[in-house]
């Protein structure tokens, strides 16, 4: 299996942090694993918070005190009396869409969560175009704060949206 350094070219003894990955988990991690712009959290908190838990994120790009990592998976955790602020690995969206429609309907968990607006595939529109869901996007590309082992932030690729489960009404507002 090749092994990919993420110490940005520097060994530990540096002081670069040297973390052994596989070829899958080196591409998973550079390309998923992007945090909200503080601003846009901070936006989203003020109007829907305040958030108690972030299921899907990493020590480093963490929103809330309680967060689950990959290795915790949100997926299998209960969110049941939370408000769960939700920025998925853009790569494996779908099962994060229905658990989150899942918890808001079933728990009436309110869950506000940034996504790609991906309008023609199936996630989005059984879980976001879908009952109980209220979403809007955002104008402009957001710039997403780059991982540890990444160079610098990059725009996104394509349009952000937002959307909130489990609330009977939600406002839409321009960031």
């Amino acid at each position: 299996m090749r092994r990919y350094n993420t110490g940005r070219g520097r060994g530990a003894a540096s002081g670069g942090a040297v973390m052994a990955l596989t070829q899958v988990e080196a591409f998973q991690r550079r390309y998923q694993s992007w945090g909200t712009p503080q601003w846009l959290f901070d936006r989203l908190n003020a109007q829907y918070g305040p958030f108690t838990l972030d299921p899907c994120a990493e020590p480093w790009n963490a929103k809330c005190k309680l967060y689950y990592t990959a290795e915790e998976n949100g997926l299998v955790q209960s969110w049941a009396g939370h408000r769960v602020f939700l920025n998925p690995p853009w790569g494996k969206i779908s099962p994060w869409a229905s658990k989150a429609i899942e918890s808001s309907l079933v728990l009436g968990t309110v869950i506000v969560g940034v996504l790609p607006t991906r309008t023609d595939v199936a996630w989005f529109q059984d879980c976001v175009i879908g009952p109980g869901a209220h979403w809007w996007t955002l104008r402009g590309r957001v710039r997403y704060d780059a991982p540890p082992w990444c160079e610098s932030a990059k725009g996104a690729t394509e349009g952000t949206c937002i959307v909130v489960w489990g609330q009977k009404e939600a406002i839409k507002c321009r960031y």
